[in-house]
């Protein structure tokens, strides 16, 4: 139905890959909604996102503000949109395009939502890792003045910080267990969520790619020469914001993984540097917390997935980069033989 009342536009190729766009974004918005109001552990997640920590690690400023202009920059497109473009061919065309950008926003705010997310688990993990170098600062001391191996430091009666490091650390562990199972569901939670989130925002990359080969490459429109400015640069922005979106998913998605690896780097470090010869009953115990900590780590994956579709990191850009790169050539190929 959309197609045909496009018909009047006569530009197929744009008409084509911007129905199919919208079909993807109607299904992914669909998608969430449903899986978003008819999980269990939606409920779970919602105790998640609300409960508070002193833990915490707060976030970079750049990334804070990255994230919150991403946020609000599809209002701008919009906008831009409504007065110029909506302008120039007349509410019965673009009332056929404007449901896309409301689209593209709803993805928008869904997409900076999970990265939140994701950046406060990562902040759990980090605030884990800072706990266990805390406990080697306050728990751990150097054999001798020449010596680099390290011996527990004697406990002081009176002092239960330092009496009860070994039960700080099997803390430790069942919180890094806890955090493990979490993501674990939170991974199952999304997939569904990340494959069309991905996927539409791929193809709504080459829609906007479409739109600018079509329209930059040609004299002669139906726009005057400031309403093809104006939809050029939208569309251009259009492509900063997607791929601003799969860009910070792939960094604070590196960001969980190094997280979860600097757990093992950390015990590693702590138990090359202990006396394993120590007689001291204590130093085996923590010892042996450590060795379980670092077997956790290393059988349980922390990191972000679609089950076996893509982990998100950087490979997920690069992946994207080159599926845009790749449908790009063919699209100029197919217009230039079209004209």
């Amino acid at each position: 139905m959309l197609y045909n009342e496009l018909a009047d536009f006569k530009n197929e190729v744009v008409i084509m890959i911007n129905c199919f766009t919208d079909f993807l974004l109607v299904v992914f918005n669909i998608i969430a909604v449903i899986g978003f109001t008819s999980s269990p552990f939606t409920i779970e997640l919602f105790v998640f996102i609300t409960q508070s920590s002193n833990l915490l690690v707060k976030e970079c400023r750049i990334f804070v503000r990255t994230l919150q202009i991403l946020r609000w920059c599809p209002l701008l497109c919009m906008g831009l949109e409504i007065y110029f473009i909506g302008g120039a061919v007349g509410w019965n065309i673009f009332q056929c395009f404007f449901p896309k950008s409301i689209w593209t926003f709803s993805l928008n705010l869904m997409v900076c939502g999970l990265v939140c997310l994701i950046a406060k688990i990562r902040c759990y993990f980090a605030a884990i890792n800072h706990a266990i170098e805390d406990i080697e600062k306050k728990h751990l001391a150097f054999q001798n003045e020449d010596s680099t191996v390290y011996v527990l430091r004697e406990s002081h009666p009176k002092n239960e910080e330092t009496d009860n490091y070994v039960q700080c650390l099997n803390h430790i562990s069942n919180q890094y267990t806890q955090m493990c199972n979490f993501i674990d569901r939170f991974n199952c939670y999304i997939r569904l969520f990340l494959v069309m989130g991905i996927l539409s925002i791929t193809v709504n990359i080459l829609c906007s790619c479409s739109i600018l080969i079509e329209f930059g490459t040609k004299t002669k429109t139906l726009f005057d020469i400031t309403t093809q400015r104006v939809l050029l640069a939208v569309q251009l922005i259009s492509i900063i914001i997607n791929v601003g979106q799969i860009g910070l998913c792939a960094l604070i998605g590196e960001d969980l993984q190094n997280e979860g690896q600097k757990t093992s780097s950390i015990c590693y470090s702590i138990l090359n540097k202990l006396n394993r010869n120590s007689k001291n009953e204590k130093n085996n115990l923590f010892m042996k917390e450590l060795n379980f900590l670092v077997q956790q780590s290393q059988s349980r994956k922390v990191c972000v997935h679609a089950g076996g579709f893509f982990q998100l990191n950087w490979g997920i850009l690069g992946s994207v980069t080159s599926t845009v790169a790749t449908y790009s050539i063919v699209i100029i190929q197919f217009l230039i033989k079209r004209d």
